[in-house]
């Protein structure tokens, strides 16, 4: 039986952690024996997680998560308390640092660590570029062949080239999750482009459509454009955005809501974007949730308003119902789009381009949902065959 080994961060409510659960269903587990290390092992996915798999956490970046957040903040905070360790690891930190090589501290932080105590026949960093993750599958894991995947823009990631660069060429293969984030990736690393394969996240349209029947608190607000929106609270999701779109559309005498389901560390920011804006009473938050197909599936527009993505799974989720669809121009959404005849884009970033496409996006009318699904795991398994 073939051993596989998959790194995250953690499992928050989100899009790569909602593929990587995609990812573990399509696999035919019964002939693998399936790892999952954790460098923090919390989120409010990870009670969804199949039974079958074999759990780990990542002891060393775990229990040094604080120092790797902050680390002049942490180092201060033990030298005060007189905690052992604490000037090595910084002094580990400040090389890295000052050589610009972010094994280093990788490398320090993981020297005692015995690799899981087993070999397997493929390690992936399901969650890169992620310097320590990357690290820990390209030079500390035991494996026989390794990967990487990618589900980010990297033009707009801040992780070093040369990091990327290090940690990949070690890599069998590169899952980057969208042809167009595949193409970037190329241009970027071309010294890497034979090891590049796309492999686009896995939703199920059935599991989408019956959890749309369950119950939620979403309000629709009669006689008003409902719109919503589905995604981490975070600055590159473009919240801000769509509400000051919201405000431009009542400038323009068109009544829509914003319903935004999503929890992160902007929705204070966005609550007083939409007080100071004078909208309040047409923006509402509903907070992380599990299941926010019930809400995609009562809107009358859905809106995607990120800054980038590599491939947007929410905006994959939406096309399976029939509400009309908006976007910003990010990394994918064309390639998303493309087929869908009730989709628009905008054309800039920005609050009068969104509202513009939402006007025109408005009287298009519903259409039949996307229920196809194309699964790219033979691409994957590939990798297990000796």
């Amino acid at each position: 039986m073939k051993k596989i080994l998959f790194t995250l961060h953690r499992m928050n409510v989100g899009g790569v952690e909602k593929a990587f659960l995609g990812m573990l269903n399509a696999l035919p587990h019964d002939d693998l024996e399936v790892h999952v290390a954790f460098f923090v092992p919390e989120g409010g996915f990870i009670r969804y997680l199949p039974e079958w798999i074999h759990l780990h956490t990542i002891d060393p970046l775990f229990n040094n998560a604080a120092f790797i957040e902050h680390p002049i903040k942490r180092t201060i905070h033990d030298l005060l308390r007189l905690r052992a360790g604490a000037i090595p690891r910084f002094i580990a930190w400040v090389r890295s640092k000052l050589k610009g090589d972010k094994s280093i501290i990788s490398h320090y932080l993981l020297r005692n660590d015995d690799a899981l105590g087993m070999e397997f026949d493929l390690a992936v960093n399901y969650a890169s570029p992620h310097e320590y993750l990357d690290y820990y599958v390209s030079h500390h894991i035991k494996a026989r062949r390794r990967a990487m995947w990618i589900h980010f823009d990297v033009s707009k990631c801040f992780n070093s080239s040369r990091a990327i660069k290090d940690t990949m060429a070690s890599a069998d293969r590169i899952f980057i999750v969208s042809e167009t984030g595949r193409r970037i990736f190329n241009e970027r690393f071309p010294e890497l482009t034979d090891k590049t394969v796309t492999f686009r996240n896995i939703i199920s349209p059935e599991v989408v459509k019956q959890d749309a029947l369950r119950p939620s608190t979403f309000r629709r607000v009669e006689g008003a454009l409902n719109i919503v929106t589905v995604g981490r609270l975070n600055p590159e999701k473009g919240h801000s955005l769509a509400i000051a779109a919201i405000a431009r559309l009542r400038a323009m005498g068109i009544t829509a809501v914003l319903h935004i389901v999503g929890g992160g560390r902007t929705e204070y920011d966005c609550r007083r974007q939409a007080v100071e804006s004078g909208i309040d009473d047409m923006v509402r938050f509903y907070g992380s949730q599990i299941n926010p197909y019930p809400y995609m599936a009562q809107a009358d527009l859905y809106l995607q308003p990120s800054l980038h993505e590599g491939y947007c799974i929410t905006i994959a989720e939406a096309k399976i119902f029939e509400a009309p669809i908006v976007a910003t121009d990010f990394t994918g959404a064309r390639e998303q789009l493309m087929s869908r005849p009730n989709a628009v884009i905008a054309e800039d970033f920005t609050p009068e381009a969104i509202a513009d496409a939402i006007v025109i996006a408005k009287d298009l009318p519903r259409c039949s949902g996307d229920d196809t699904c194309i699964n790219d795991m033979e691409s994957f398994l590939e990798l297990l065959k000796d």
